[in-house]
């Protein structure tokens, strides 16, 4: 339908359109990466030993935005404002130099908001609903407090946030493994109390405190793997304890002594606990429900289920 000068579409139309304009660009964009590079991604199943970890981080100074992102191989971008594609490229430069490598930050949400930034609201909008999005010509997925994945062309790179490993600040996750030495750990606490006052004159500074920070970062996750693996289990996504859980599940064959659980059974056991009844906390002008649920200590009275029966 005509309006003037435009063109009145539906908007299913147009979100086609839209989206077979992304696709190509990200046919494109593959096509541009295997001609330059053909070999790339060849080859990644033959590994000499472990695969290395590269630790990413960034800063923000309050007058600059995010301007300082890298990671401990050395690799800096380092200006106020940086762009997403500015940060998407940085890590290209990095999968390319070393495709094994595995890719790690803690606690990674600021970094996350201020890297995606430049995306759209639609974009912005799609990642919180559906966890996934196209922009540009980048394939964007990204698990809240589990990983980041970029894919653009034929590089693929995922960031996983070990955090979950911990549940703690990296500071003590450093003191409680042995990472560090006392100079750096002090150099660390003093940088991270700083931040807040972070300013774009003090960058030099901020730069000498993040490149502290990141450095510990590959021996942190050194020493959980070698944990993990006098337990017998090396993760193959080091998103959090989640990854080691579905091994377990795996090794012992636990989903093989599970049944489909009938969908009435399934409603009728959301209903089967609840949490203790809502009370008003003393001092306190609210009502909250008590977060200490009551089914855990019910747990070790349950029997097992094999194969649907009990």
């Amino acid at each position: 339908m005509h309006h003037g000068q435009y063109i009145i579409v539906p908007a299913a139309v147009s979100q086609k359109c839209i989206r077979e304009q992304q696709q190509a660009r990200i046919r494109r964009a593959r096509y541009e990466i295997k001609r330059a590079d053909p070999h790339h991604g060849k080859g990644k199943g033959v590994h000499h030993g472990p695969a290395p970890f590269v630790f990413w981080d960034g800063e923000g100074p309050q007058d600059a935005g995010y301007a300082l992102f890298g990671n401990s191989m050395g690799d800096e971008i380092c200006h106020p404002f940086l762009s997403t594609l500015e940060c998407f490229r940085l890590l290209e430069e990095r999968e390319i130099k070393e495709p094994r490598a595995i890719h790690i930050w803690f606690g990674s949400n600021y970094d996350v908001s201020m890297i995606l930034a430049d995306l759209s609201k639609r974009h912005l909008n799609a990642l919180k609903v559906y966890g996934k999005t196209v922009w540009r010509e980048y394939e964007i997925e990204h698990i809240p407090r589990k990983w980041l994945k970029i894919r653009h062309g034929g590089l693929s790179i995922t960031l996983y946030d070990i955090y979950s490993f911990f549940t703690r600040s990296y500071v003590a996750a450093l003191l409680d493994f042995g990472i560090g030495s006392n100079e750096e750990i002090l150099a660390i606490q003093a940088g991270k109390g700083q931040r807040e006052n972070f300013l774009w004159a003090d960058i030099a500074e901020i730069r000498d405190y993040f490149r502290k920070e990141v450095a510990q970062g590959p021996a942190l996750a050194e020493s959980l793997r070698t944990v993990f693996k006098d337990a017998g289990y090396v993760p193959r996504s080091w998103h959090g304890p989640g990854a080691l859980a579905r091994m377990a599940l795996q090794r012992h064959h636990v989903y093989d002594a599970m049944a489909v659980c009938p969908v009435d059974v399934r409603i009728a056991a959301r209903y089967a606990f609840r949490r203790r009844p809502v009370r008003t906390l003393p001092r306190r002008s609210h009502k909250t429900g008590d977060h200490k649920c009551r089914y855990p200590q019910c747990i070790p009275a349950f029997r097992p289920v094999i194969a649907g029966s009990c």
